[in-house]
Formats: structure tokens, C-alpha cells, sequence
């Protein structure tokens, strides 16, 4: 099958996660050129990149709940692709301690909003600045099934999956 993804540009956002790395690797299958976004996880970016071998990839840091740092990575990603064909909105935050909602603070709350929804609203309007140059785009926001079945513990992290 023919999916015309060969030498397509595609932004990852939360590729050093479990989800942005599948995705990364089925579109390295398709021949895509791929941008790596990671906020903490160089490492095992880095070890995404040699596992898909002569893929074509960028692997680029970035605080996405950050404008600027945003700005920045959109920025390099077209001055060495000239262009963004596709963005896959995938990072998220995940706090790992389960709080009740009654018992969760307005911070960890306002954490969660910012690593979830936050950092795919400034992502997402960044990539449609691009797609307004380019003339076209192609743009995934990835939930999760905790906006349908909401996550024990996690309210913040619902909420925020639920809004996208």
C-alpha cells in the first residue's frame, strides 16, 4: 500500500515515550522524515534515533508549556526541513502519585492542565502559524482513554485528555 508518507516531514511531540515512539517507528516505516520532540527524555530519544537506523530524524528539546521554547522548536525543525507536513500533538505530563480529587492541590492540578492541554494548544497554534505559510498541513491531537473512562486518582490528567 502507498501511503505518499515517503519524505513527508512529521513533528512527534513526547517522542521518547511509549506512544511517540510507536508512531515515530510507523512512520519511519513509510519513509518519513521525522522530528523528535523531547522534553526530558534525550536519552532515550537518542536511542529512538539508532533503533530507526537511516530514518531521516531531528531530535529537538523543548519545554512545551513554554511559548518561546515552542517558538524555538518549530524554528529549527523548518530551518532543517524547510517545512512541517504533519504534526502529531502526543506529549502529555503524567503525575505517577494517585490523588483523590478531593485531596489534590490547585498546583498539581494547574500542572497537569499545563502538561496536558497547555502544551497542545501553544503546539497546535504554532503549527498552524506554519500551515497558514505553507498553504497546507496535516495535524493529530492524541488523547487517551482517560477522557472516555476517566483514570482513579487522576482527575487532572482526565480532564485534560477529555478537553482535547
Amino acid at each position: 500500500m502507498n501511503s505518499d508518507l515517503a519524505g513527508k516531514v512529521v513533528m512527534i511531540t513526547g517522542a521518547s515515550g511509549g506512544i511517540g515512539a510507536g508512531i515515530a517507528r510507523a512512520f519511519a516505516v513509510e519513509g518519513s522524515r521525522l522530528i523528535l520532540h523531547y522534553h526530558r527524555g534525550a536519552e532515550r530519544v537518542r536511542e529512538l534515533q539508532t533503533e530507526l537506523g537511516s530514518t531521516e530524524s531531528l531530535a529537538l528539546q523543548a519545554d512545551l508549556s513554554r511559548e518561546a521554547e515552542v517558538r524555538t522548536l518549530f524554528s529549527k525543525a523548518r530551518k532543517t526541513f524547510g517545512r512541517i507536513d504533519t504534526l502529531i500533538a502526543n506529549a502529555a505530563s503524567w503525575d505517577v502519585e494517585s490523588v483523590p480529587l478531593p485531596r489534590m492541590t490547585l498546583r498539581r492540578w494547574r500542572q497537569t492542565i499545563d502538561g496536558v492541554l497547555t502544551t497542545t494548544f501553544l503546539s497546535t497554534r504554532e503549527f498552524l502559524r506554519v500551515v497558514e505559510k505553507q498553504k497546507r498541513g496535516n495535524l493529530v491531537l492524541v488523547s487517551s482513554t482517560a477522557a472516555i473512562f476517566g483514570e482513579a486518582g487522576h482527575a487532572d490528567y482526565a480532564a485534560g485528555k477529555a478537553a482535547i
